[in-house]
């Protein structure tokens, strides 16, 4: 998860699976060459390669954009957990680094 941070998924080979989970709603993408998704600051992500699944196909591929550069952050955010805790936040928003 990013505080500042957009991330752009575009895929170039195989198939993925991409999980958001928002305030809203917790949502799976499934990407493949020709798709697109933008995740937003705040949205948790997780980036899955379907082969994994299902047992089949060629290893998921992507190219990704993060914008803006100059405010990369990553906040780590624990497996089941929707977002990230107060104390994680506040360093990610007082522009500390956070490295999971």
């Amino acid at each position: 998860m990013h505080s500042k941070v957009w991330d752009y998924f575009i895929p170039l080979s195989g198939r993925g699976i991409i999980t958001t989970t928002t305030k809203d709603e917790v949502k799976d993408w499934e990407m493949q060459p020709g798709s697109f998704l933008s995740v937003g600051p705040y949205d948790v992500h997780v980036v899955r390669n379907a082969i994994r699944e299902s047992g089949q196909g060629e290893e998921f591929v992507f190219f990704v954009i993060q914008s803006p550069r100059k405010e990369y952050d990553f906040v780590a955010v624990e497996e089941g957990q929707s977002e990230a805790s107060d104390k994680e936040m506040q360093g990610a928003l007082k522009g500390e680094r956070v490295w999971g």
